[in-house]
């Protein structure tokens, strides 16, 4: 993922950013707050790291592993809903790199099912919708076995890079290498291992996800439904007691926020009217955005592939005007 500048409607990527003038000073940080979160906090800033890697001499790294080392890349993108940090910045293990033997495909809830959740909260008297996020859910959940990944030290913010010492065990390449122990995004079996763990916690308080369409759960009693895309839960309930009770189950675990407006979901706006038995979906600015990105030029309005020739009332033969470079018909006018 990439950030779209404004001014020139380029994508811009983490390297791009963190050169950019514009652009450089808060995409540093949100670098360091990622590795912070990922290792053990950066400049007091991280509340709760997750102690999911640790920087690493590339001799320690067990030789019977280091065949399976992968490269670190990151990915960057402005979430205006997460307002307590809005610039995002994610570190990713190269995935397509690790030889990993186990099963790795996630159950995660479709577009179409989290669409039919709407229809269903409008449909059901008294149903309201709601939102919850997991913070940090991959990096929650401990790998069966560690990885291993390299990172060049340019792509290291320089905060990161004093704190934790780096230069002092870089290679002569410049890379620095890390272990992971945790789930962290990238890795092929991460999705799978903290989707069995919410799993199981979720069974012992009465939740569980239907058999044939995934990413949509319920509970045994209670009315209420959800679907859960990564760690992101689209809340159908009748009665706030009972989102209290999931809340409930998930802050055992997990740090929650909650919204409950429920006016954005997977990037879908959502406008209700819970007194009419409407919601409205929309996505703002999506067009105005796509035709800078792709620098569209708009046109006149045309509505078939070639510019419409008048037809010629009283003609025997009627020719087209433009030149096209379409082939030829063949005897059988194909």
């Amino acid at each position: 993922m990439a950030v779209l500048d404004e001014d020139s409607g380029k994508l811009l990527n983490y390297r791009q950013l963190l050169r950019h003038p514009k652009y450089r000073s808060e995409w540093k940080q949100s670098s360091a707050n990622e590795f912070g979160r990922l290792t053990n906090g950066v400049g007091g800033r991280i509340k709760k790291p997750t102690n999911t890697m640790r920087f690493i001499r590339q001799q320690d790294v067990p030789k019977d592993r280091r065949k399976d080392i992968t490269y670190g890349s990151f990915t960057c993108s402005v979430r205006p809903e997460k307002t307590a940090e809005p610039n995002r910045t994610r570190f990713t293990a190269g995935g397509d790199k690790i030889n990993y033997p186990g099963e790795v495909a996630t159950p995660t809830a479709e577009m179409l099912v989290a669409k039919l959740l709407f229809n269903s909260v409008v449909s059901t008297p008294g149903a309201k919708f709601m939102t919850m996020d997991i913070s940090n859910f991959y990096l929650m959940t401990p790998l069966l076995r560690p990885e291993y990944l390299r990172i060049k030290t340019a792509d290291i913010p320089e905060e990161i890079i004093n704190e934790y010492r780096l230069r002092k065990i870089v290679n002569a390449k410049g890379f620095v290498f890390v272990e992971v122990t945790k789930g962290m995004y990238g890795l092929p079996q991460a999705g799978l291992l903290a989707n069995e763990l919410l799993e199981k916690r979720l069974n012992k308080n009465g939740y569980f996800q239907s058999k044939i369409v995934a990413g949509l759960w319920s509970h045994k009693t209670r009315p209420i439904q959800f679907t859960l895309v990564v760690d992101d839960f689209g809340v159908k309930y009748v009665g706030r007691e009972h989102v209290e009770h999931l809340l409930k189950t998930l802050e055992e675990h997990y740090k929650v926020t909650s919204d409950w407006k429920g006016d954005r979901y997977i990037g879908i706006h959502l406008q209700w009217d819970y007194d009419k038995r409407q919601v409205h979906l929309y996505m703002p600015d999506y067009v105005k955005r796509a035709l800078k990105q792709f620098q569209h030029k708009l046109r006149k309005r045309q509505n078939q592939p070639f510019p419409h020739t008048p037809i010629e009332y009283g003609a025997k033969q009627q020719f087209a005007k433009e030149k096209t470079e379409s082939p030829k018909l063949d005897a059988k006018g194909k």
